[in-house]
């Protein structure tokens, strides 16, 4: 099982909020699969998958990073994998250089 979970700042307008699910859920919709978040907490959303879904997880992240300014919007981003050591923060991987 691979799981990212995205929470948003809590000072962002419940229009704005919605705004921005609507971007994940499209980011998430790509060619090689598609997963649909979950919220359970206000002002968070979770896709999730089996190793199928892998691909798509990866992607949708990578085209949220992509996004002008949307991690302005994010106060935590983790990704949870099958293999325990593989879990991360999202946040602190993209403030990491690319050599």
């Amino acid at each position: 099982m691979y799981k990212t979970v995205i929470e948003f700042k809590n000072d962002i307008p419940k229009e704005e909020l919605d705004e921005l699910i609507g971007i994940c859920n499209k980011a998430f919709s790509t060619r090689v699969g598609k997963t649909v978040g979950k919220s359970e907490v206000q002002n968070q959303i979770s896709y999730s998958g089996s190793k199928y879904l892998y691909g798509c997880l990866r992607l949708g992240v990578s085209s949220l990073r992509r996004i002008n300014g949307f991690l302005d919007y994010v106060e935590s981003w983790k990704w949870i994998d099958s293999n325990p050591s593989e879990n991360c923060d999202m946040l602190e991987v993209f403030k990491m250089p690319v050599f």
